[in-house]
C-alpha cells in the first residue's frame, strides 16, 4: 500500500479511504471486495517499524531489487532519499 500511496501522492487518510472503497486498490492488494479496509494510523505505524529497528535501507534495497527483477524500475537511476516516505520520518526538521 505504501508504494501505491506514494505513487498516487495520497495522504494516509486518503489511502485508507481508497483501500476501503477502491476496487482497483483492493484488487492490487489481493483483498476481497467486502474487506473492511484499515484505519489510516496503520500506515504510519507500518512506516515507522523499519526505522525503529534500523532496517529502513535494507527494506528499501529489497523492494528495489524486487521491482528491478520484475522490470518495473531500471538500475542506475538516482533517487533523492528525502523524497521517500520512510526516510522523511527520520530526517531532522531542518533538512525536510
Amino acid at each position: 500500500m505504501t508504494v501505491l500511496q506514494f505513487s498516487e501522492n495520497l495522504t494516509d487518510r486518503a489511502a485508507a479511504h481508497r483501500g476501503r472503497y477502491g476496487m482497483d486498490l483492493k484488487y492490487a492488494l489481493g483483498l476481497e471486495l467486502d474487506d473492511p479496509g484499515f484505519d489510516a494510523s496503520v500506515l504510519s505505524e507500518f512506516r515507522t517499524r523499519p526505522v525503529k529497528h534500523g532496517v529502513e535501507e535494507k527494506v528499501l534495497d529489497l523492494l528495489l531489487t524486487a521491482l528491478k527483477d520484475r522490470g518495473l524500475v531500471k538500475a542506475g537511476g538516482k533517487v533523492n532519499p528525502a523524497t521517500l516516505p520512510m526516510t522523511r520520518t527520520r530526517l531532522p526538521a531542518a533538512r525536510r
